[in-house]
């Protein structure tokens, strides 16, 4: 009667472990060492963290090596070509991450192959937390360099020989097609090679595989949230400068985009780590955005006062009336003081004052001579009560015209005195509003300018 197959498959595993001690290294020679290749399946990119800086991964871990005491005749084991045995029962090639910022790595779960010929096999899951160095000066157009460093802990060059699953590096690092669908990260390349280290402490070398993996981010969310209200903020601090100057809501206006302005770079530092070697360009941007937001509410300080000054500062001086309102006022498109009527009721037209209304002829001559010797008759009859009443008229009426004469001198004066004021206001206001065009102009070019450079 034959053996069963579990029984025979039993029997195997109990006649190879009898004697296996799994902390013993597998060799024909001292000398020789274990040939293990070793490679890295990439399953998914789980996260990286930019505070931490560290690559949050899910990995697939693939060693093979041989061990000369887990060889056997499968024709005396009714065909059994290969064994799946526990981790811990078997010896391992001992590599681990280098930079792996857990505690553990817990390998443990899956099991080795073990075939016929002592070729063993053992693929693990694994999630990986690694170092990863971020450079953010590009954000959020950046791309990221991460590698992770495996080698043996306790074995040298010398007793584990590491090679590249495969021998060629297309092998030793594959891709999953979960791991290219990524919200976040882009991966651009990616590539794997064996490194021999020498250290002080020892004279053998030390294999190690580093696995390097080159990420773009896919900056379209954060476009839309950091740089386009930054731009937009931005552009509004040049442009709120053309409001006027004593309006209420300039500086409203003015306030409003420094507190956003505010809020946008306490956005950005909850985004981005707090304590970080490199400013990202971004950030600049943030931080030239806020001072220019700064010099534009002093600005508008500065063009409210020229705005407000009147008499009591005197009149605007000649050398800056001539350099504002003569000079510059044209260049910033402010115009001239050529005066154009607004409509057809203000042109005053003098064509026809000299002419005469009407034409003289011999009838009508005759006629008014006859008008005149009748008005002459009826003057003669008013002079005599005339000439009683003017005696007492004549004294009353001449201290009313010296009354009449003094009033108007000192509406004369006042009026005079008035126009001199809003002259001398009216230039201040020409002034400020000048000076309020040039700085408009300035802020727009100054702050195109940075964008361009900052952003680009």
């Amino acid at each position: 009667m034959s053996e069963l197959p579990i029984y025979t498959e039993q029997r195997l595993v109990e006649d190879l472990f009898k004697n296996y001690e799994p902390s013993v290294r597998p060799y024909f020679n001292r000398s020789e060492p274990v040939h293990t290749s070793f490679g890295v399946t990439l399953v998914n990119i789980l996260e990286l963290n930019h505070a931490t800086e560290t690559l949050d991964t899910y990995l697939l871990l693939r060693q093979s090596w041989h061990d000369v005491r887990l060889q056997w005749n499968m024709t005396q084991y009714a065909g059994v070509t290969d064994i799946k045995v526990h981790p811990a029962r078997v010896w391992k090639p001992d590599i681990v991450s280098y930079d792996n910022v857990e505690s553990d790595m817990n390998m443990q779960d899956s099991m080795v192959v073990a075939y016929f010929t002592g070729h063993l096999i053992w693929i693990t899951p694994l999630r990986l937390r690694t170092t990863c160095r971020v450079d953010l000066r590009n954000f959020p157009f950046d791309e990221q360099t991460c590698s992770m460093y495996f080698a043996s802990w306790v074995y040298n060059g010398h007793e584990v020989n590491l090679t590249l699953w495969g021998g060629q590096e297309s092998t030793a690092f594959k891709l999953k097609s979960e791991s290219q669908m990524n919200k976040e990260w882009e991966i651009v390349s990616h590539g794997a090679k064996v490194r021999y280290q020498m250290y002080p402490c020892c004279k053998e070398p030390f294999p190690d595989l580093v696995v390097t993996l080159t990420l773009r981010r896919h900056p379209m969310y954060y476009v839309h949230v950091f740089i386009v209200p930054a731009l937009l903020i931005g552009l509004l601090i040049p442009f709120h400068m053309l409001l006027p100057p004593d309006s209420c809501e300039r500086m409203t206006l003015g306030s409003i985009l420094l507190a956003s302005l505010l809020l946008l770079i306490l956005k950005l530092q909850d985004a981005l780590p707090n304590a970080h070697s490199q400013l990202p360009a971004i950030g600049l941007f943030y931080t030239l955005s806020l001072v220019w937001a700064c010099l534009a509410m002093l600005s508008s300080i500065l063009v409210l006062n020229l705005h407000s000054r009147g008499p009591r500062r005197g009149k605007v001086p000649d050398t800056i009336r001539w350099i504002f309102l003569r000079s510059l006022k044209r260049l910033v498109c402010l115009g001239s003081d050529t005066y154009y009527p607004i409509n057809d009721l203000e042109t005053i037209s003098m064509r026809g004052l000299d002419q005469p209304k009407t034409s003289l002829t011999p009838g009508s001559v005759s006629t008014d001579r006859r008008d005149l010797q009748q008005q002459q008759q009826q003057q003669q009859t008013c002079v005599g009560d005339l000439t009683r009443s003017a005696a007492t008229t004549t004294a009353k009426l001449e201290r009313e015209v010296e009354e009449i004469s003094r009033q108007l001198h000192v509406m004369g004066v006042r009026a005079h005195v008035q126009d001199a004021r809003a002259d001398a206001v009216n230039e201040w206001r020409l002034v400020a509003l000048v000076v309020d065009r040039i700085l408009f102009f300035l802020f727009l070019f100054v702050y195109l300018m940075c964008a361009v450079i900052v952003l680009a």
